[in-house]
């Protein structure tokens, strides 16, 4: 009985253990992912008045290879 018993916890721990976690998403966390989801298809889609209302006037974007473009000029390199 006591083998039954240890092998039943420990199978339960080892499918819990292989289980995906499922994690809660903050608020926060979700506007987050929804201004990026929004940044990509505004992008992806050369929308710059999209993009333009996603970005502050102040914004300085550097580049992958350390070019830096302020606001206009990232939107104009999008708009290409």
């Amino acid at each position: 009985m006591k083998n039954r018993l240890l092998f039943v916890s420990c199978y339960s721990l080892r499918n819990r253990a292989l289980r995906p976690r499922q994690t809660k998403i903050g608020e926060d966390e979700g506007k987050l992912l929804a201004l990026e989801n929004a940044w990509n298809r505004a992008a992806q889609a050369q929308d710059t008045k999209a993009l333009s209302s996603l970005m502050s006037d102040s914004l300085i974007y550097i580049d992958f290879d350390g070019t830096l473009m302020h606001k206009t000029e990232f939107l104009n390199f999008i708009n290409r």
